[in-house]
């Protein structure tokens, strides 16, 4: 085992301890597999779904021109983003687990190794970075040390802060910033797509919206999340910490 952080000097009744994680890591690992049968399973009956109304209105206009000319483009445009509702909130469902899951970590170190100082304390509005910190701060591990992965999780925390506070939609920008904003998220979450494939991310240059188009970013996403807090967790678990004793 490696020795951590002291968090007592010149104590008197100090024990050395490790933190028991166990419990949490079971949970984790069950919360994040839900997750990914979650998605799994609705995915393509939601995609099946989608694929047969778009082919029963298509036959129904096809046999009702009058119909048809009382439907705009913008009717097409609207029903195409039902998917990416779906897909959207997925994201921000992943995320919700990312921030709740530093979240317990950092209240079983408070507790487990009984720290004065609490997460809530420092001055960060978020809530990822601010559990990251607290368990960099009090255990030495540092969840950003894998910088590549950290620099694709943080662009999903950016995908999801656009979804969850702009509406799916880059604002606030003119237009030639946020057409510049657009194509980097269209290159940056349509990686690996081969010719002829579905993009996993589609972009409106003109209105600024934004939509996920296929459950592999979802997946990814998962992946990213999943990796990152196990790999604290691991870490964390070879650490040895200098307690205070109370009697």
């Amino acid at each position: 085992m490696n020795i951590g952080i002291s968090l007592l000097r010149n104590k008197e009744h100090v024990v050395a301890k490790s933190i028991e994680l166990n419990d949490f890591k079971i949970g984790f690992e069950f919360e994040i597999d839900y997750l990914k049968k979650y998605v799994d399973r609705l995915a393509e009956p939601v995609n099946d779904m989608l694929d047969s109304l778009e082919f029963e209105l298509a036959s129904n206009l096809d046999s009702n021109p009058d119909l048809a000319e009382q439907i705009d483009e913008s009717y097409f445009i609207e029903a195409a983003k039902i998917k990416s509702y779906f897909y959207n909130s997925l994201i921000v469902l992943t995320y919700t687990v990312y921030e709740s899951s530093l979240q317990k970590l950092s209240e079983l170190i408070k507790l487990q190794t009984s720290s004065k100082l609490c997460y809530t304390q420092l001055k960060n509005s978020n809530v990822s970075e601010k559990s990251l910190l607290f368990i960099k701060l009090l255990t030495g591990v540092c969840g950003k040390s894998d910088n590549a992965t950290y620099s694709r999780l943080r662009e999903f925390q950016n995908l999801r802060n656009k979804i969850a506070h702009q509406n799916s939609q880059v604002q606030n920008l003119n237009e030639t910033e946020r057409h510049a904003q657009l194509n980097t998220m269209r290159i940056a979450f349509n990686r690996g797509l081969r010719d002829g494939d579905e993009p996993k991310l589609i972009v409106n240059l003109d209105s600024g919206d934004f939509s996920i188009n296929s459950s592999e970013l979802i997946f990814e996403f998962i992946g990213l999340v999943e990796n990152n807090v196990l790999r604290i967790t691991s870490e964390l678990k070879d650490i040895v910490f200098t307690v205070e004793q109370h009697t």
